[in-house]
């Protein structure tokens, strides 16, 4: 009777090694997969974000561009007063 519950307590062993073996190797698939999709969509965020600082980029650039040639009017305009004013005082 000893032999025959060392043998029922060794397969009951064997059973339960063989599920955790076949529950960590499920696991570890899953844990691959989600893995997998959590890089996806990192990657997706990083274009995403790429996008929007790149959008940003050329609006910043517009607006440099726009504050640049008013700059250049404005000067202009302000160099044309200023020979104006001393023509008109020279008369």
């Amino acid at each position: 009777m000893n032999a025959r519950l060392i043998g029922i307590a060794a397969a009951l062993l064997a059973a339960f090694c063989s599920a955790w073996m076949i529950q960590g190797w499920r696991l570890g698939g899953q844990m691959a997969d989600q893995r997998a999709e959590w890089s996806e969509a990192l990657r997706k965020t990083a274009e995403a974000n790429a996008a929007v600082i790149l959008k940003q980029q050329k609006h910043r650039q517009s607006l440099a561009d726009e504050l640049a040639s008013l700059d250049t009017t404005s000067t202009g305009k302000l160099t044309d007063a200023q020979q104006e004013n001393e023509r008109l005082c020279r008369l």
